[in-house]
């Protein structure tokens, strides 16, 4: 997502954009979110589902976010997935900030 920010010459956007897509949209180990099933459910990692909930929430959400910069510059704005993984972003950082501590907190399914 930085190279394409930055514009970095010799990056393939399209193809580049693809496998990003891909990776912030599947479950799986090396490959895709690890936990992904939970993060759609509840917009964030449960911390009675996962020890580090909080910083894998906020992983995501992070990854959410600069993907979706990517796909807006590639695509000038008009691709609804950017729209999507924005809101996907905001939703993670919301559900972990606690307002009254001012820190970011886990939270169970409870």
């Amino acid at each position: 997502a930085d190279a394409i920010l930055k514009d970095l010459p010799g990056i393939d956007k399209q193809t580049a954009v693809a496998a990003m897509w891909k990776d912030s949209s599947q479950e799986g180990r090396g490959r895709g979110k690890n936990g992904y099933r939970l993060y759609e459910q509840y917009g964030y990692i449960p911390a009675d589902k996962n020890g580090d909930s909080v910083s894998m929430t906020l992983d995501y959400g992070f990854a959410d976010y600069s993907v979706a910069l990517a796909l807006d510059k590639v695509s000038s704005g008009l691709d609804q997935r950017a729209k999507m993984l924005h809101t996907r972003s905001l939703r993670a950082r919301d559900a972990v900030f606690d307002s009254n501590t001012k820190f970011m907190r886990a939270r169970t399914t409870k």
